[in-house]
C-alpha cells in the first residue's frame, strides 16, 4: 500500500510540474524533462511490467484449465471384386472434446507464484529507487554547475581586478614612480587567475554534460541559492528519528529486506518438490464416423465419451535434482541474510557520515561569512594604505586573493550545505519532486542575486 501511495505521489506532482508555469531551464523544468525522457526510468518501468506478466504467467499454473479439440478427416476407399464391380467409398469423418483440468494441491506452483509477487514487489520499489537517484542526481549537477558559476564570478572579478592592476603598475612604472621588478609579481597573479578561469569553465562544461546526461537536453540553470541562506544544525534528537527513517524508508533496506523475505520462500518452493501434487479432471468427447458402409441398425456411427479423473503424483527419485535444489536455496537464503545486515550497516555508517557532514557545514557558515567580512575590511584598509604609499603592492595583491578565496569558500560551503541535504534525503528514500519543488521556490534568478562582497559593501 505505502508503494502504491508512493507511485501515485510521483505522478500527482509530475501533473503539478506539468501544469505549474516554470521559467526556462529551472530546476523543476529539468526535472520534467527527466520524467518525459530519461531513458533508465522507462526501463525501469518495463521491468515492472515483464514481472506482472511473469506474475501473471506463474497464476495460471493455479487456475482452471480449459480447452477445445476438433478434428475432421476425409477417407477414400476402393475395393476390388472380380468379376462383380469395384467397391468405392468416400466419407468424411469428425469428432470435437472438451476438456477442464483444476490443481487441487500443487504446493510448488504456489510458492512459485507467491516468489513472483515479491519480484514485483523489489521491481516496483527499484522504479522509485531508480527515480529518486535520477533525480537526486539532477539536482546535484544543477547545484554544481551553480557552484563553479559562482566560483567563476568571484575569480572574473578578481581577475578584472588584476587586470587593472597590471595596468595600474604598467603606468607607474612608464612615469618612473613604481620599480620596473613590480610587473612580474602583478602579471603572475593575473597568469594565476586566467589559469584557474580555465579550469572551472571546465567544470561548468562538466555540469551541462552530467545535466544532459540525465535530462536528454541542454539545459543551463537560470536560477540560484540566494546569498543570503543559513544552514541549520541537525541536533541529536533529531538524529535518533533519522535512525528510525533509515530502516523505513532506505530503499536499499527495503529491497534487500523483500529479497531475505523472498529467499525464504524460495526454501519453501524448494521444499514443496518433495510433496505430491493433486489434480482433477473431466472431459467431454463426441465423434461421428459418417461412413455409410460401415453403418447399420443399430449402428448410427456416432459416439459420446464422459471422463472423470483424480489424479495424484508424488515425486521419488529425481537424480538428486530437488535435494541439490533445496540445498542451494538454503545457501541462498544465508547469502540474503548476510546482505541484509550488511546492507543496513553501511547505509547506517552513510547516514552518520552524512549527518555529521551537515553539521560541520552548518556550523562552518556563520565563521566563512565572518572571515569573509574581515578580509573584505582588510583588502579596504590596505587598498587606502597603498594609495597613500603606506602598504606595498604585495600586501594588496595578497589581501585581494584572501578576500576573493573567502568568498569562494562561502559560497562553495553553501552549494556543499545543499547537496548534503540532497544526499541525506535521498539515503533516506525522502528526495522527490516535493523537495525539488522546494528547493526551487528557495532559488532566485541568477541575473537578481548579489555578491556576498556586494552585500557587506553595502552595510
Amino acid at each position: 500500500m505505502q508503494r502504491c501511495k508512493r507511485l501515485a505521489s510521483w505522478t500527482v506532482v509530475t501533473l503539478l510540474i506539468a501544469s505549474t508555469r516554470v521559467q526556462a531551464d529551472s530546476i523543476l523544468d529539468a526535472a520534467n524533462c527527466v520524467l518525459e525522457n530519461n531513458l533508465s526510468i522507462k526501463n525501469a518501468e518495463l521491468s515492472v511490467r515483464s514481472t506482472e506478466y511473469d506474475s501473471a504467467s506463474t497464476r495460471g499454473g493455479l487456475l482452471p484449465s480449459l480447452s477445445l479439440s476438433a478434428n475432421t478427416t476425409y477417407n477414400r476407399s476402393v475395393t476390388e471384386q472380380n468379376p462383380d464391380d469395384d467397391v468405392k467409398n468416400g466419407y468424411n469423418s469428425y469428432g470435437y472434446s472438451l476438456s477442464l483440468s483444476q490443481a487441487l494441491f500443487d504446493p510448488q506452483t504456489y510458492f512459485k507464484y507467491r516468489n513472483s509477487r515479491k519480484n514485483v514487489d523489489i521491481e516496483e520499489l527499484k522504479l522509485l529507487q531508480r527515480t529518486q537517484s535520477v533525480l537526486s542526481e539532477l539536482a546535484i549537477a544543477y547545484l554544481q554547475y551553480l557552484k563553479f558559476s559562482s566560483q567563476r564570478s568571484s575569480t572574473i572579478i578578481e581577475q578584472e581586478s588584476a587586470t587593472q592592476r597590471l595596468k595600474q603598475v604598467s603606468r607607474n612604472i612608464e612615469l618612473g614612480n613604481t620599480p620596473a621588478n613590480e610587473i612580474y609579481e602583478v602579471r603572475s597573479q593575473a597568469l594565476k587567475i586566467e589559469q584557474s578561469l580555465l579550469g572551472i569553465n571546465d567544470s561548468i562544461e562538466a555540469s551541462v554534460i552530467d545535466i544532459h546526461k540525465l535530462t536528454y537536453q541542454r539545459v543551463i540553470p537560470t536560477y540560484d541559492v540566494p546569498t543570503e541562506f543559513h544552514p541549520s544544525h541537525i541536533e541529536e534528537p533529531i538524529r535518533a528519528e533519522l535512525n528510525n527513517a533509515l530502516t523505513l524508508q532506505n530503499f536499499d533496506i527495503l529491497i534487500a529486506e523483500l529479497q531475505f523475505e523472498k529467499s525464504r520462500l524460495d526454501i519453501r518452493e524448494s521444499q514443496s518438490a518433495f510433496a505430491p501434487t493433486i489434480s482433477a479432471s473431466a472431459s467431454y468427447s463426441h465423434n461421428d464416423s459418417n461412413n455409410a458402409t460401415d453403418v447399420a441398425p443399430p449402428k448410427t456411427g456416432r459416439s459420446e465419451t464422459m471422463n472423470y479423473s483424480l489424479n495424484l503424483s508424488l515425486p521419488l527419485i529425481q537424480g538428486g535434482v530437488n535435494y541439490a535444489g533445496y540445498q542451494k536455496s538454503a545457501v541462498d537464503y544465508d547469502i540474503a541474510k548476510q546482505s541484509l545486515q550488511e546492507t543496513v550497516f553501511t547505509n547506517s555508517n552513510d547516514l552518520a557520515t552524512s549527518i555529521n557532514s551537515i553539521n560541520q557545514l552548518a556550523d562552518s557558515s556563520p565563521l566563512l561569512r565572518d572571515i569573509v567580512r574581515a578580509n573584505y575590511s582588510s583588502f579596504q584598509g590596505i587598498s587606502r594604505a597603498y594609495s597613500l604609499g603606506t602598504r606595498t603592492l604585495t600586501d594588496v595583491l595578497a589581501a585581494e586573493t584572501k578576500l576573493f578565496g573567502s568568498v569562494r569558500d562561502y559560497n562553495d560551503n553553501i552549494y556543499d550545505y545543499q547537496i548534503a541535504q540532497i544526499r541525506l534525503a535521498t539515503l533516506l528514500g525522502e528526495f522527490d519532486l516535493d523537495q525539488l519543488i522546494a528547493l526551487h521556490q528557495q532559488m532566485q534568478p541568477i541575473t537578481e542575486k548579489r555578491s556576498i562582497v556586494d552585500a557587506f559593501a553595502e552595510e
